[in-house]
């Protein structure tokens, strides 16, 4: 019997999403064993995601997703980070400096809602261990990093910010529309897809965040899975709202029959200094690749060049 088409549009629905996130929260704050937890402040709501068939793809483990939604799922007085290059002209010790040059840059672009502006030079030297990163992680809501240097920046942080859903978020800190830029950073959202487990969560908000608001975020996410996510809408068998400590309130449950489900197979990503390329390659003259019949491209000589692919600067 052939299993019937998934159709997201039509099972997922904004009055079911509503309904859940409504449930989820009143049960966390009414259920008296929980009472003295909470404290009545608000807590993180999750869309849980259950697939059929875990993604491959050779030579990685996991993948980092950035997911836009439609609210920021933090809260309004959030604590926010933002990790900076040094100046140019100014030493890097001199970390005042540094700080009250990018200060004075968002004042004129309207910004007040950074709390930190830390320069990379305090992020390697005074937060080099384990135990001082792993204060670090707690002491803001969100992290943002400059583009220029966010590659170093997440190398430098560690498993520690992965785990708490806090990698920095890279902007461009030159664009002319500066506080746009820095809201729309501020409402994606973190996941992590693990090629080890066939369960995620993403955080769509808190309990204090308007009811709307959730069930659009909740949404958003919805839209990622239908576009981005491997296998799409057809490879999961259920998305669940949930918040820790409390209930799960399913809000899609597949028919698809796993049998059918095909694994996905996502592309491996090539680093940007490598280059596909057609014909036989030899190597000439202490770093010179000969690319029959197309030409000749300059490389650096230490690299190791395997068939098809050219290495260059």
């Amino acid at each position: 019997m052939k299993s019937a088409k998934v159709d997201s549009e039509s099972k997922i629905k904004r009055e079911d999403v509503k309904n859940a996130i409504q449930g989820v929260i009143k049960f966390a704050t009414e259920n008296p064993r929980l009472q003295n937890k909470l404290f009545n402040e608000e807590f993180p709501l999750f869309l849980q995601i259950n697939c059929f068939k875990i993604p491959k793809i050779r030579g990685q483990v996991k993948q980092l997703y950035r997911i836009p939604l439609a609210h920021s799922p933090l809260p309004e007085d959030a604590d926010i980070c933002l990790i900076v290059p040094e100046v140019k002209g100014i030493p890097n010790k001199e970390i005042e400096r540094h700080v009250e040059h990018y200060e004075e840059l968002f004042k004129s672009k309207g910004m007040t809602n950074i709390k930190k502006i830390m320069t990379f030079y305090e992020l390697r030297t005074e937060y080099g261990t384990f135990e001082l990163k792993n204060r670090l992680v707690d002491l803001y809501d969100i992290f943002l990093v400059d583009g220029r240097i966010s590659g170093k920046v997440v190398h430098k942080c560690g498993s520690i910010f992965y785990k708490k859903r806090k990698v920095p978020v890279a902007v461009n800190l030159s664009v002319p529309k500066l506080k746009e830029t820095i809201e729309r950073a501020v409402k994606k959202a973190f996941l992590l897809l693990s090629f080890k487990s066939d369960s995620h969560s993403v955080q769509i908000g808190h309990s204090k965040m308007g009811l709307k608001s959730l069930t659009d975020n909740a949404l958003s996410v919805v839209t990622f899975i239908n576009n981005q996510f491997p296998g799409k809408i057809k490879n999961i068998r259920s998305l669940n709202i949930f918040a820790h400590r409390g209930s799960s309130i399913p809000i899609y449950l597949s028919l698809e029959n796993p049998n059918q489900i095909e694994v996905p197979q996502l592309k491996e990503k090539k680093p940007k200094f490598c280059k596909t390329v057609q014909g036989d390659l030899t190597t000439i003259n202490r770093g010179f690749v000969v690319v029959k019949p197309s030409g000749t491209v300059k490389v650096k000589k230490s690299k190791i060049y395997n068939k098809n692919k050219v290495l260059v600067k």
